[in-house]
Protein backbone atom coordinates (compact mmCIF):
# COMPACT_ATOMS: atom_id res chain seq x y z
CA UNK A 1 0.00 0.00 0.00
CA UNK A 2 1.62 3.57 -0.90
CA UNK A 3 1.69 5.84 1.52
CA UNK A 4 0.82 9.26 1.18
CA UNK A 5 3.09 11.44 2.93
CA UNK A 6 5.13 12.91 0.41
CA UNK A 7 1.56 14.43 -0.69
CA UNK A 8 0.58 15.60 2.37
CA UNK A 9 4.23 17.12 3.60
CA UNK A 10 3.61 18.92 -0.33
CA UNK A 11 0.50 20.41 1.02
CA UNK A 12 1.97 21.54 4.14
CA UNK A 13 4.76 22.55 2.76
CA UNK A 14 2.84 24.98 0.00
CA UNK A 15 0.49 26.60 2.69
CA UNK A 16 3.26 27.66 4.52
CA UNK A 17 5.61 28.43 1.98
CA UNK A 18 2.72 30.56 0.67
CA UNK A 19 1.68 32.36 4.18
CA UNK A 20 -1.39 30.76 4.72
CA UNK A 21 -2.77 29.08 8.28
CA UNK A 22 -4.91 26.17 8.10
CA UNK A 23 -7.96 28.90 8.74
CA UNK A 24 -7.02 30.91 5.66
CA UNK A 25 -6.78 27.67 3.92
CA UNK A 26 -10.67 26.37 5.02
CA UNK A 27 -11.56 30.33 3.82
CA UNK A 28 -10.44 29.46 0.20
CA UNK A 29 -11.28 26.17 0.23
CA UNK A 30 -14.95 25.55 1.97
CA UNK A 31 -13.27 22.64 3.86
CA UNK A 32 -12.97 22.64 7.50
CA UNK A 33 -10.07 23.53 9.39
CA UNK A 34 -9.86 19.99 11.11
CA UNK A 35 -10.74 18.34 7.48
CA UNK A 36 -7.57 20.08 6.40
CA UNK A 37 -5.44 19.45 9.69
CA UNK A 38 -6.56 15.53 9.29
CA UNK A 39 -5.73 16.06 5.17
CA UNK A 40 -2.09 17.56 5.74
CA UNK A 41 -1.49 14.90 8.23
CA UNK A 42 -2.47 11.68 5.50
CA UNK A 43 -5.48 11.00 7.63
CA UNK A 44 -8.03 12.31 4.55
CA UNK A 45 -7.60 11.78 1.17
CA UNK A 46 -9.29 13.87 -1.81
CA UNK A 47 -10.78 12.17 -4.78
CA UNK A 48 -9.05 13.54 -8.23
CA UNK A 49 -11.86 15.67 -9.23
CA UNK A 50 -11.77 17.24 -5.51
CA UNK A 51 -8.15 17.61 -5.91
CA UNK A 52 -8.92 19.75 -8.92
CA UNK A 53 -11.37 21.73 -7.24
CA UNK A 54 -9.12 22.24 -4.27
CA UNK A 55 -6.34 23.28 -6.15
CA UNK A 56 -8.30 25.92 -7.88
CA UNK A 57 -9.62 27.74 -5.00
CA UNK A 58 -6.40 28.26 -3.85
CA UNK A 59 -5.17 29.34 -7.06
CA UNK A 60 -2.28 26.42 -6.96
CA UNK A 61 -1.02 24.12 -9.81
CA UNK A 62 -2.91 20.22 -8.66
CA UNK A 63 1.12 19.21 -9.32
CA UNK A 64 1.99 21.72 -6.35
CA UNK A 65 0.05 20.11 -3.83
CA UNK A 66 -0.63 16.65 -4.73
CA UNK A 67 1.55 15.12 -7.22
CA UNK A 68 4.74 13.25 -5.71
CA UNK A 69 8.19 15.26 -6.33
CA UNK A 70 10.08 13.56 -9.62
CA UNK A 71 12.18 10.53 -8.90
CA UNK A 72 10.49 10.04 -6.03
CA UNK A 73 9.62 6.59 -5.08
CA UNK A 74 6.43 4.92 -6.95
Amino acid sequence: MKSNTEETTRLKAWRKANGLTLGDEAGLSGYSIAFLSRLERGHRNLRPLDRVRFARALGAPVGDLFEPKPGGTK
